[in-house]
């Protein structure tokens, strides 16, 4: 349960570091090879090209566990709290759909891509395996926007700050310590 846990709160950030630390190496060496040594490496650039596009979804998705996608929250601050909780429920809502549908159709074009078995030009990777990056972050968005869903249907009572907030990562890992 431990380690769940833990994954729900730190996965898409450590994915994230650990992907931007490797785009900034390999970029790092690429640039060094073509200026210093003035020789080029072939696939740094589509590697790191692939990296950020699997960084993209991913971000999505941490956006959406950290409650801090894009909302124009003018129109939100104008209302009493009971609206403003059924309009953040229905945005919500009418979210999952879009990533829902978009987590399905992509699912289908790396189906496609799969079966015609198209490759990356230089590194020879399937692109299925880069076009994955779509079904899995919108799919980890859709996992992320039910979690939120649960916790401000089942907080619904709560005043606005309570019923917004989920648990941040690392809350409730360890025990409170007794003082005494």
């Amino acid at each position: 349960m431990k380690i769940l846990r833990w994954l729900d709160d730190y996965f898409e950030a450590i994915f994230l570091v650990a992907t931007l630390f490797s785009m900034s190496i390999i970029i790092a060496v690429q640039v060094f090879f073509r200026y210093v040594l003035l020789n080029s490496i072939s696939w740094s650039e589509e590697i790191a090209r692939y990296l950020f596009i699997y960084m993209v979804y991913f971000g999505i998705s941490y956006a959406v566990r950290t409650n801090r996608h894009i909302r124009i929250e003018v129109l939100l601050n104008t209302l009493p709290d009971k609206a403003k909780k059924i309009m953040t429920i229905s945005a919500d809502i009418l979210f999952m759909i879009f990533a829902t549908v978009v987590t399905v159709k992509s699912g289908v074009v790396v189906a496609t891509i799969s079966r015609l078995g198209q490759i990356a030009g230089i590194t020879g990777i399937p692109m299925s395996i880069i076009y994955c990056g779509v079904p899995i972050g919108y799919g980890m968005v859709v996992v992320r926007l039910l979690q939120n869903l649960y916790h401000k249907i089942t907080h619904f009572s709560a005043p606005y700050a309570e019923f917004i907030h989920r648990r941040n990562p690392g809350e409730d890992l360890e025990p409170a310590k007794q003082e005494g």
